[in-house]
């Protein structure tokens, strides 16, 4: 299990709550990492307020920047390795943000 910051219904600080999640095995292209730290920002309280542009469906997790180590890899998963340390930033070029490794190399993220 994980523990996981999670809205279910749009407002104010007191609706984000922190749950338990199963710890899912990653996908095609995909990489499951060890959060060490994450940040919530003005992004997760224009999202948790419901002012956001494009609203997610509820519940949605929120955290979009964070840092930690690659735990396991998906299929297709090419440039990293286990045991990398990742830092997971917004690309609002890039349809789920990036995660990138201190040697510079990047992947594309996935959805929340």
């Amino acid at each position: 299990m994980i523990r996981s910051v999670r809205i279910h219904e749009f407002g104010g600080a007191d609706v984000l709550k922190i749950e338990d999640a199963a710890v899912r095995e990653p996908g095609p292209g995909q990489v499951r990492l060890r959060i060490h730290a994450v940040g919530l920002n003005r992004t997760e309280v224009t999202l948790r307020s419901g002012r956001s542009p494009v609203k997610p469906s509820l519940p949605c997790s929120v955290g979009f920047e964070a840092a930690g180590v690659i735990e396991a890899l998906g299929p297709d998963v090419s440039g990293f390795v286990v045991g990398d340390r990742v830092a997971l930033v917004p690309a609002y070029t890039a349809p789920h943000g990036v995660a990138s490794s201190p040697s510079g190399r990047s992947a594309p993220g996935r959805p929340c």
